[in-house]
C-alpha cells in the first residue's frame, strides 16, 4: 500500500534531499526547491520563504541575504511551472492531459567545460539603428563599443534621464522610441526582421519590474550565473538586462525556458527573438566579467517515474457543484417587512399595473405615512434612509406638495426637464 504523507512530512522529505549547495548554484536550486514545495506541498508565500531561508542558512556554503531569499520566494509564487525533484539541471514543463504521459521532454542548461574570454565576445559586430522605427541600420559597432557607450552614457544621458523621470507611460514610451538601438543577438544585418538575422551566440535577457532597493543585489545575483558576462540597468531604470553567451544553434525559445530556472527573476519571453532591439542605456556601475562559460542546451526524453509527479499529472479537477437542488437542501430565512406581507424592507419594490387601478393613490398613501413618520418599518429609531420613495414622474411634484408631503424624503430616478423639477 502506498504511504500517504502529511504536508509536514512531505516538506521534511523534500528538504532532506538537498545536499550542500555551492556558491554558483544557490539561486537555481532554491528556486527549484521552492517550486517543488509549492506544487507538491501546496505551501503559500510565507511558508515557502521560511523553508527556503532554513535551507539557505543550513545548506548554502555562503548563504544569500534575506532579501534575496524573499525575492526567490516571491518569484516561486508567481511562476506557473511544474517541475520534478530539485537538481542542478532544469526539468522543463509538461502539459496536462487526460492520461498520464509515460515520458516527457527535458530541457537542461549546462555550461562549457572551457571558459571563453569576454574580450573575444566584445569584438563581435552588431547592427546599430538610429531609432526603433528604422528598417535599415545606420552602421555597425562592436559589442565592446556598445557596452562602453552604456557605461558612459555620453550625449544620450539627458534623454535617458528624461525617460527615467517621466511618470506618464505614453510620454515615456515616446521619449524612449527616439533613442538609438542595437541588435545584440545577431550578426550585422542589411534590414530589420528575423529573416535577415544570423544568431551570433549572444542572447539578451530582460528582467523587468525589480524593486528599486533590490536592483544592485539583483545585479550581483544575475552576474553569478556562469554564462552571463554583462549586466546593466535598462533604459527605464526599473529593470535589468544581461548579455549571455551560448554554444551551437539551439532553439532560443527552449533555451530561454531552460535558462529561467537559473534566475529568481522572470525573464521577458520576447527575449527569444534574435532580432529584438536593445535601446541605448546608461549605467556607470555596469558589470563586465573577464571570462564566461557559454550555455549549452540539451534535450532528452525522461521517464516519469516519480509517484507524486504522476499523481499531479493525473489529478482531475474538482467536479462542479450541482445546479439542481431539492428544496430541503436550501436554507431560508424569513423576510423583514416594510409593509407586512406586502413590501419587503431594504429592497426595491416596483408598483405597476393598468391605468386607473389606484397605483398613484396607493403610492401617495405610503408617501404620506412615510414622510410624516406614521408608518414604521423594522428600525429601532423609527426612521432611516430606507424610508424614501423614488419616483420617475415629474408630475408627482405638485401632487406631493398638495398632499403636504416632506419633499426631501422623495427622490427622482431621472433628471427632471421642467422648471418644477
Amino acid at each position: 500500500m502506498k504511504k500517504l504523507y502529511t504536508i509536514k512530512e512531505r516538506v521534511i522529505r523534500y528538504l532532506s534531499k538537498v545536499n550542500r549547495i555551492p556558491q554558483g548554484k544557490r539561486n537555481r536550486i532554491l528556486y527549484r526547491l521552492g517550486i517543488r514545495l509549492r506544487t507538491k506541498c501546496d505551501l503559500r508565500l510565507t511558508d515557502i520563504e521560511e523553508a527556503l531561508a532554513s535551507v539557505n542558512r543550513t545548506k548554502c556554503e555562503e548563504p544569500l541575504s534575506e532579501s534575496e531569499v524573499a525575492q526567490i520566494a516571491r518569484s516561486v509564487t508567481k511562476s506557473n511551472k511544474l517541475i520534478g525533484e530539485p537538481s542542478d539541471s532544469y526539468s522543463g514543463q509538461w502539459g496536462r492531459s487526460s492520461s498520464a504521459p509515460k515520458s516527457r521532454i527535458v530541457y537542461a542548461v549546462s555550461t562549457s567545460d572551457t571558459p571563453t574570454l569576454v574580450a573575444d565576445l566584445l569584438q563581435k559586430e552588431v547592427s546599430l539603428y538610429p531609432h526603433c522605427k528604422a528598417n535599415t541600420p545606420s552602421g555597425t559597432a562592436t559589442i565592446g563599443q556598445v557596452v562602453e557607450t552604456f557605461r558612459v552614457g555620453g550625449k544620450f544621458i539627458p534623454q535617458i534621464e528624461a525617460v527615467r523621470n517621466e511618470i506618464d507611460k505614453e510620454k515615456r514610451s515616446k521619449i524612449k522610441t527616439g533613442l538609438p538601438a542595437v541588435v545584440p543577438g545577431s550578426e550585422p544585418q542589411t534590414q530589420r526582421g528575423n529573416v535577415h538575422c544570423t544568431p551570433n551566440g549572444i542572447i539578451c535577457l530582460d528582467f523587468d519590474a525589480i524593486p528599486a532597493d533590490e536592483l544592485e543585489s539583483a545585479k550581483q545575483t544575475i552576474t553569478e550565473v556562469a554564462y552571463v558576462f554583462t549586466v546593466s540597468l535598462s533604459v527605464s531604470g526599473n529593470g535589468l538586462f544581461a548579455l549571455a553567451a551560448y554554444d551551437g544553434m539551439p532553439n532560443l525559445k527552449n533555451l530561454l525556458t531552460a535558462m529561467q530556472a537559473d534566475f529568481p527573476y522572470e525573464i521577458d519571453k520576447s527575449c527569444s527573438d534574435v532580432s529584438r532591439l536593445r535601446f541605448v542605456t546608461w549605467d556607470d556601475n555596469l558589470i563586465v566579467k573577464d571570462e564566461v562559460f557559454p550555455a549549452i542546451l540539451t534535450e532528452q526524453t525522461e521517464a516519469v517515474d516519480d509517484v507524486a509527479t504522476r499523481d499531479l499529472i493525473n489529478a482531475k479537477p474538482d467536479k462542479p457543484s450541482r445546479m439542481v437542488r431539492s428544496f430541503d437542501e436550501i436554507s431560508t430565512e424569513l423576510p423583514k417587512w416594510f409593509l407586512q406581507n406586502k413590501i419587503p424592507a431594504n429592497d426595491i419594490s416596483i408598483i405597476s399595473g393598468d391605468g386607473a387601478v389606484g397605483k398613484t393613490y396607493f403610492v401617495f398613501f405610503l408617501a404620506e405615512h412615510i414622510t410624516r413618520l406614521l408608518l414604521m418599518h423594522h428600525s429601532k429609531s423609527g426612521q432611516g434612509s430606507a424610508q424614501n420613495l423614488i419616483s420617475t414622474s415629474v408630475g408627482w411634484i405638485n401632487r406631493a406638495r398638495a398632499a403636504s408631503l416632506v419633499l426631501n424624503l422623495l427622490h427622482f430616478a431621472k433628471k427632471c426637464g421642467t422648471a418644477d423639477g
